[in-house]
């Protein structure tokens, strides 16, 4: 992991451990953070799928871009901004989506 010695990365790794139970603690908390998003553009309707979630969720996102991968895949990459509790309502959202293969989420208290 690149750290000299096994104390840094057991430091990181608790106080990434306690940034996360705060987090979970307080969902009216205010967070900045971002969402990464693995999909097959070929299943369902996916694509307006994930505009019309946008568009419910609009107050938290900040900006999002968009990658082709490949024939089938695609990655959003989504900056959120807001309510802990609404940023988590739009990754569940996405999650639900048919076609969507992982998301990967980060979050900061700010």
């Amino acid at each position: 992991m690149g750290y000299d010695d096994r104390s840094k990365a057991l430091q990181i790794a608790i106080r990434n451990l306690m940034r996360d139970y705060r987090l979970k603690a307080d969902l009216e908390s205010s967070v900045t953070g971002g969402i990464l998003m693995l999909y097959n553009h070929n299943r369902g309707k996916i694509d307006h799928e994930i505009t019309e979630t946008g568009h419910i969720y609009r107050t938290v996102i900040a900006s999002s871009t968009h990658l082709h991968l490949d024939e089938e895949r695609c990655i959003d990459i989504i900056a959120v901004r807001g309510k802990y509790r609404k940023v988590v309502e739009l990754e569940q959202a996405l999650r639900k989506l048919y076609g969507v293969e992982g998301i990967k989420s980060t979050y900061f208290m700010i």
